[in-house]
């Protein structure tokens, strides 16, 4: 069953596809370099030493391949069809497959993994696509189940000054949701305090970072603000 609030219902497998196969307004749609955040972190916590990863949400699999790359075994899970065909695409090209393993499945149901199987949990610009708080739980606990003791997860969000989001904010809203117009794909923006909470606990914030960015959507270049984590959980 989707999230959905008041006024913003969660968005659909439709229109994931749709942004992959026709609208392509998030720049990661189409991007083959890996995302910022996870750059950022991939010297500072040793990602080289990761042996497990998860990808919620993998796209077009650009972190998946980052991983793999690094020598991690990574299961890379998302519901979109014609993400998971340009994945595949990408993994055969660069003799990958036998790293990488792609799975159809919607997050918002259990993932079919074992506890603690994953050294590293990868969550890029998914929970904030999750609107109600019940849903966003879940998620974070599924996270939680899935992450080794001790083990990593690494999450990133807009921030609510983003200059390409912000624009669409309803004036004296208090939770910062919108939809995008171009692909009628909604999602929550974040400041620091509701960023953290959103995570810890359970989890432990090893590093908070917020980081900017100047990026191409559509035919303008706009100021990206993204807010991103390393979390561990508790050995």
């Amino acid at each position: 069953m989707q999230s959905e609030i008041a006024g913003y219902p969660a968005s659909t497998e439709s229109e994931w596809e749709d942004e992959y196969s026709k609208h392509r307004v998030i720049p990661s749609s189409t991007r083959s370099a890996p995302s910022h955040a996870l750059m950022l972190y991939s010297e500072l916590l040793r990602l080289s030493d990761v042996k497990t990863a998860l990808d919620a949400g993998c796209g077009n699999g650009r972190n998946s391949i980052f991983l793999a790359n690094m020598g991690a075994r990574v299961e890379a899970v998302d519901f979109s069809k014609v993400a998971l065909s340009a994945a595949r695409t990408r993994l055969e090209k660069e003799n990958l497959t036998d790293k990488v393993t792609l799975h159809e499945w919607n997050l918002y149901r259990q993932l079919p993994f074992k506890e603690e199987s994953f050294d590293l949990c990868l969550d890029m610009y998914v929970s904030c696509h999750f609107l109600d708080e019940g849903t966003k739980n879940r998620y974070v606990a599924e996270l939680l189940r899935l992450t080794k003791p001790g083990g990593l997860v690494i999450t990133a969000v807009f921030d609510k000054k983003d200059e390409y989001y912000s624009s669409m904010i309803n004036p004296g809203a208090v939770q910062k949701y919108v939809t995008d117009p171009a692909n009628g794909i909604t999602k929550e923006l974040y400041d620091e305090l509701g960023f953290k909470n959103a995570f810890s606990p359970p989890f432990s914030i090893g590093y908070y970072v917020e980081l900017q960015f100047k990026d191409r959507v559509k035919d303008r270049t706009y100021q990206r603000r993204i807010l991103s984590m390393a979390l561990q959980k508790h050995a």
